[in-house]
């Protein structure tokens, strides 16, 4: 919400998605699959990644 960039936010929460399961409890697998997941999102942002780094990546504004 504070960037409005949509692509941005998912790899934010990707992030701390992991680390949030292990300090909350999720031992073994469910800290294995957040790790898991998070790689595959971010991964799967690359693109938007590289758009975000040139400075070419749009930003999220709801339609008025």
């Amino acid at each position: 919400a504070t960037t409005k960039y949509v692509s941005l936010g998912s790899v934010v929460c990707m992030l701390v998605y992991p680390v949030l399961t292990y300090y909350l409890g999720g031992q073994g697998f469910a800290t294995l699959f957040s790790f898991a997941v998070a790689a595959i999102v971010i991964f799967m942002h690359r693109s938007n990644l590289g758009r975000l780094v040139r400075g070419e990546e749009k930003k999220f504004s709801p339609k008025k």
